[in-house]
């Protein structure tokens, strides 16, 4: 339930940044754009990454920092449990699908 919480919570942060119809979806595909898989970068899905039983998720390491500063605001006064995720996210490779920042469970 915190997990859905918080992707709520930072889809609202983000679409609040910009302006236009379709703002959530446009700064969604936003953080996610590429043309290369080199420009993609695994983060954590929610408050609690890998290290504390969560998921990752790919963006474009141009956003990342963005996402850091969402990230760290959002999640300030969340406590992740000690224990180590076995969600397939955890081991992907970051790859660039599409025009899109997707994870690559399969390497």
């Amino acid at each position: 339930m915190k997990f859905l919480v918080t992707i709520i919570v930072v889809s609202f942060l983000i679409g609040c940044s910009h302006t236009g119809a379709n703002t959530k979806k446009s700064n969604t595909i936003d953080m996610k754009a590429c043309s290369k898989d080199s420009q993609c970068v695994s983060v954590a899905a929610s408050c609690c990454g890998c290290s504390s039983g969560g998921k990752n998720m790919a963006i474009s390491s141009q956003k990342k920092s963005e996402w850091n500063k969402i990230h760290d605001e959002v999640c300030a006064k969340n406590i992740c449990p000690m224990m180590m995720s076995n969600d397939p996210s955890c081991d992907a490779t970051p790859v660039c699908i599409a025009g899109k920042c997707k994870l690559d469970v399969t390497q």
